[in-house]
């Protein structure tokens, strides 16, 4: 058996949770591999809608990736699309995921080799290893 602390995590499905897991154990200097079956990292299917009209259920100002910056996701929404920057406002869902990716790769660029991304659909654990559905095998 392997020692734990020189595993990566494995993280199956990559949303908003996946992605900003990843992200927090990078911060922390811990590895992990992000599996995602779709064709986009970050969005889920909570954030994958295309209409502007799909608007979140909370207000911008309450959906800050980071509690420690409260005002992040207002402010990125300032500076990528200033007409939904209110933060008394509800934003559209694709805006959330596009602010969610945008996290991602900054906190990939930040800690170069700690995020592993793979597409694929984990079917089974053996072991230490997650099973793809073609049979690749992680990590």
């Amino acid at each position: 058996m392997n020692d734990a602390a020189s595993l990566p995590v494995v993280i199956v499905g990559c949303g908003f949770s996946g992605a900003m897991l990843a992200a927090r154990l990078a911060e922390q200097g811990q590895a992990s591999v992000l599996i995602e079956r779709g064709e986009q990292m970050g969005l889920g299917v909570a954030y994958s809608a295309v209409l502007d009209a799909h608007r979140l259920n909370v207000r911008s100002e309450r959906m800050s990736a980071r509690p420690d910056r409260p005002a992040d996701f207002t402010g990125w929404l300032a500076l990528h699309a200033p007409d939904f920057a209110d933060p008394n406002g509800f934003a559209p869902r694709r805006l959330y995921g596009r602010y969610v990716q945008d996290r991602l790769a900054q906190t990939e660029a930040a800690h170069p080799g700690l995020i592993r991304r793979v597409k694929g659909e984990a079917v089974r654990i053996e072991g230490e290893t997650v099973i793809l559905s073609d049979g690749a095998r992680v990590p």
